[in-house]
């Protein structure tokens, strides 16, 4: 009997909380397929970094632990409320409570059992879509092939389950303290239009509005750091917990002393509602809130890695290969040969960097660029030093000896010219007198400046400035560290060279193991050049700090390629992975937060059309329409969805905009930041629509009118 009792209400929890069993089969599918692709030996085939893939995974899968830990424990908590009632007259009729709880604890194991199972088959096909997408990122071949890890399928179904018993295990030992009294006014228990709202909570609405602005700007104003920037975020998190609580008491407020427009229309009866909703759900809308700000969040940060991800390699690594020897007398000839050996060459040459002991530049973009003063700024105000920004402070040496090298760096214009042609550039002329710089697109207003106030001296001569350049040119740490100046050959033959380079066109891809054997050679000059320093310094640990060389890397943080040896297929098959295992999680957690916290907002309007029917039969014997009562229904359901997707959207697009500013200060690749943020809102508000319009037929549909009598 028990069982039969609770298949039919399964049946009947389905139709009213369809959306609810929606959301736990997106989550299983979602928790599925991305598991699957932390153990897909087919995916560790790509790459030797899929550890990080792993990793990102498995920290992704930590925080959806939790959300769904929440979700759950949430719905099952709510569900078990709204059916309390129904509890209390099983009591009255002649069940024990034990019998009760039975018959709940049957009702939610079938309704997670059914959401999971239902959730595996389109997790197995979502498997496959984005593991396909995967391999299309790396120009490889894929064939669907349907297949289940058992590690997979043990990690889903133990999560899912430890987040469906545990939630059960709470509702149940909070059932076991419950009598009849308490099961009959449970349901009334969080009807916030019955309690009272002390009016001086409206100053917090305000105030979290003031903090939330003077939390943008201390954003913009360069003005946080680590330490405090953790202490103002946990600010700003219980600031949107109090925006609604002043909120809601302002509205009550202002409905009592009958504000403008209250009472045109139907504005009383859906300001009512609201205040009284928000009352309620201060603390579910506060998480929801947070929940479609993270989502907002992630996402952007995805659609921002991928652009990167694509941007990336034309700028860092426009060569098919580039080999670096620290010793400028390295001919390169072993280097030379292995290429030649290995695959089909169409251009290789062989060049130096040169130095004349002069820093002019490299102290100039130390005190004006950018980056160099943020940097510069964090360092003082951890370290709380007051100290003015110039080269001489050790910290500001410190810093540039990371990004630049010790000295200038140089080229020849024919040796230019020669790597321009190589790229598919046209050649550059310079005239008697005249220098150009070859520079990363966010250095040019930096070295224009520089131009027009300084010349650059060398041979005994100075030079001014032909032009700037900005195309694609290699340049962390290799052709110059962020810039190169090119000088007409005679005056660049007359300083000492740097450090030699070798690069390479190749007709098609580089084959593989290319660079494993070009690595080998590096390691054995570098063994060679240790060697040669123990005959001078006796001992092999000064032997090693003779050795080292002050390699300057740029001023791009987020990959900075200081390696000897780059073959642009391999760089690019290892770059594409490590940053296609961190977009992946990103959407992942954005996907599960959305659907968790619009599962929350659909739950509580659905349950509220049931519980407060009676107010819309009063308007209908009020002679108000049922279009116009549909209507009421739409404006409701639009505020309730709306005020905590809009305050999201206002602390997303903040944060978006500041984090999208400082990725481009620390890459150097231009990003349209408000693209992103635009993309990731319009996905997210076809979710929000679509949740929206089962949120309103089903509203409608408990509503019931016609059925319903006083």
């Amino acid at each position: 009997m028990l069982s039969k009792l609770a298949f039919r209400n399964v049946r009947k929890t389905v139709r009213d909380y369809g959306v609810y069993l929606i959301t736990m089969i997106l989550v299983t599918a979602l928790m599925f397929a991305f598991h699957s692709m932390m153990f897909s030996p087919q995916i560790k085939k790509l790459a030797t970094v899929a550890g990080v893939m792993e990793a990102m995974i498995g920290i992704a899968a930590g925080f959806i632990v939790l959300i769904v830990s929440w979700l759950v424990r949430y719905i099952v908590a709510f569900m078990m409320e709204k059916r309390s009632r129904e509890f209390g007259i099983y009591l009255l009729i002649g069940m024990n409570k034990k019998q009760i709880r039975k018959i709940f604890m049957k009702e939610n194991t079938i309704f997670g059992l059914l959401a999971f199972v239902i959730g595996m088959v389109p997790g197995i096909f979502l498997e496959q879509v984005l593991t396909s997408v995967f391999y299309h990122i790396f120009g490889e071949e894929y064939t669907i092939h349907f297949h289940m890890e058992l590690s997979t399928f043990l990690l889903t179904s133990g999560l899912y389950a430890g987040t469906y018993l545990l939630a059960l295990w709470r509702v149940k030992r909070r059932m076991k303290k419950m009598n009849i009294r308490k099961f009959m006014d449970l349901e009334k228990k969080n009807e916030g239009d019955q309690a009272p709202v002390r009016k001086w909570r409206r100053i917090f609405l305000p105030l979290s509005i003031c903090y939330v602005i003077g939390y943008g700007v201390i954003l913009y104003t360069h003005r946080m750091h680590m330490v405090n920037g953790m202490i103002l975020s946990a600010v700003l998190v219980f600031m949107i917990y109090l925006f609604f609580e002043g909120l809601a008491a302002w509205l009550f407020w202002y409905i009592e002393r009958g504000g403008k427009g209250v009472y045109k229309k139907d504005r009383l009866f859906l300001l009512r509602q609201l205040a009284s909703k928000i009352h309620s759900m201060k603390f579910t809308m506060g998480t929801v809130t947070i929940l479609f700000a993270c989502a907002v969040l992630g996402t952007s940060c995805a659609m921002m890695l991928y652009d990167y991800q694509n941007k990336m390699m034309t700028y860092q690594m426009p060569f098919d290969v580039l080999v670096f020897a620290q010793d400028p007398q390295e001919t390169m000839k072993e280097d030379r040969d292995v290429i030649e050996e290995k695959a089909e060459v169409k251009d290789l040459f062989t060049y130096h960097i040169y130095q004349n002991g002069k820093d002019t530049v490299n102290r100039y973009l130390m005190d004006h660029l950018e980056y160099m003063k943020w940097e510069f700024d964090s360092v003082r105000r951890e370290n709380k030093r007051d100290v003015k920004m110039n080269v001489q402070d050790g910290i500001v040496e410190a810093m540039a000896s990371e990004a630049y090298f010790q000295m200038d760096t140089y080229m020849k214009e024919s040796d230019y010219n020669r790597l321009r042609s190589m790229l598919g550039y046209e050649p550059v002329a310079l005239s008697d007198g005249e220098y150009c710089i070859q520079t990363k697109p966010r250095m040019k207003r930096y070295l224009k400046q520089f131009s027009r106030e300084n010349q650059v001296e060398a041979a005994g001569r100075t030079y001014s400035c032909q032009g700037i350049y900005t195309e694609a040119f290699g340049q962390n740490g290799h052709n110059g560290a962020d810039y190169v100046i090119v000088l007409p050959d005679e005056a660049a033959a007359s300083m000492e060279p740097y450090y030699t380079l070798l690069a390479a066109d190749l007709k098609g891809e580089a084959p593989k193991g290319l660079l494993e054997e070009l690595e080998r050679l590096e390691s054995r000059r570098e063994q060679t050049i240790i060697e040669e320093k123990l005959k001078t310094y006796g001992g092999k640990k000064q032997a090693e700090e003779a050795e080292k060389f002050i390699w300057g890397s740029g001023t791009d943080e987020v990959i900075s390629m200081t390696t000897p040896v780059l073959v642009q297929t391999d760089l690019e098959e290892e770059l594409n992975y490590l940053l296609t295992a961190i977009a992946y999680p990103l959407i992942y957690v954005a996907a599960v937060f959305v659907c968790t916290a619009l599962t929350v907002l659909a739950v509580q309007q659905l349950s509220d059309a049931s519980r407060h029917r009676y107010r819309y039969d009063v308007l209908s014997k009020l002679g108000v329409k049922r279009g116009e009562i549909n209507r009421i229904i739409q404006k409701q359901l639009l505020w309730y969805y709306g005020i905590p997707i809009l305050f999201a959207l206002a602390l997303g697009a903040m944060i978006v905009l500041f984090m999208g500013e400082r990725f481009v200060l620390y890459t150097g690749i231009a990003s349209q930041i408000w693209a992103f943020f635009a993309g990731s809102t319009a996905v997210l508000m076809v979710v929000v629509l679509l949740y929206l319009a089962v949120t309103y037929t089903g509203f409608k549909r408990n509503v019931n009118l016609k059925g319903y009598r006083l």
